[in-house]
């Protein structure tokens, strides 16, 4: 998003001698190239470095905002398809055949961004670890296993693990195994100074698939849905927030809904699906092993 508002910048022939009354004439033009608060924040941060003064009109901001919630809303209302290389049992059989002992593909990645619903920014950060029952207000005692160091957190507050994988050993072991190999095989997703990665080269590989990286995480909690067996929508609901780590007050889109993934194929059975079962064979993960 800075290289938007530097490109922005150019094409206009903008200037830091402008006066604000000037520059706010093109404020409106630039909201429309920028998808989200995030993407203001780094174009606001951008033309400040470039020594313009901050531009701030309270009104475009409102009606920029109230764009971007219509057009979400009109993108998760939409039916998609999930391409049937991407169906559940499919992704399921190819996590199953990973070699950790290799490196990781691109399909390797692509495969576990979606046992996890990540997004592509949170990949090289995410933790995957076990707690102990606790009294602090996050903690869920139907739930041992939590996720931190994604960037919607931000007071990095763990959510519970819920995903596709019921195993979360392996879930830990195969997101531990792509971010060991980010500097050699997935550099784009390194963050940039701005906070930014690279998702052209994801999006690159899922073009014949007809779906971008933002799908992945759709498709993932899709998939977390029929595996833990939603089968009423206020259930299905809290699945899809659980799985893509929402607060649990917060309302989740009904996507799960909309996708054809022929929902009422049962959800193949999957060993090691209880967590005490687990503890019990491994013993306690520290933190320290991450």
């Amino acid at each position: 998003m800075s290289k938007v508002a530097t490109n922005f910048v150019n094409q206009y022939n903008l200037t830091p001698q402008m006066s604000i009354a000037e520059l706010s004439n093109y404020a409106e033009e630039l909201v429309k190239h920028l998808k989200d608060a995030k993407a203001r924040d780094h174009a606001r941060n951008r033309i400040q470095k470039l020594g313009f003064k901050a531009i701030y009109d309270p009104d475009i901001t409102r009606r920029s905002n109230k764009e971007q919630a219509i057009n979400q809303e009109l993108r998760e209302d939409e039916e998609y398809d999930c391409p049937e290389f991407f169906y559940l049992e499919n992704v399921q059989k190819r996590l199953k055949d990973c070699n950790i002992t290799n490196s990781p593909t691109m399909q390797n990645l692509m495969d576990i961004m979606i046992m996890l619903s990540i997004r592509s920014a949170d990949v090289a950060n995410l933790c995957v670890d076990y707690y102990k029952p606790s009294n602090t207000d996050w903690y869920d005692p139907k739930y041992s296993w939590y996720c931190t160091g994604y960037a919607k957190n931000k007071k990095d507050e763990p959510r519970p693990l819920v995903s596709m994988e019921k195993d979360p050993l392996l879930a830990r072991e195969l997101l531990i195994w792509i971010q060991k190999a980010i500097p050699n095989e997935f550099p784009f997703l390194i963050r940039d100074k701005d906070g930014d990665v690279n998702v052209h080269p994801i999006n690159n590989f899922l073009a014949i698939y007809g779906i971008s990286s933002s799908y992945l995480r759709k498709i993932g909690s899709d998939h977390a849905i029929i595996i833990h067996e939603g089968k009423t929508r206020s259930k299905c609901n809290r699945l899809c927030k659980l799985a893509l780590r929402y607060k649990i007050n917060r309302e989740a889109s009904d996507h799960y809904s909309v996708m054809n993934n022929r929902l009422n194929t049962p959800a193949p059975k999957q060993e090691n699906s209880e967590v005490e079962d687990i503890i019990d064979l491994y013993g306690e993960i520290s933190d320290d092993d991450n």
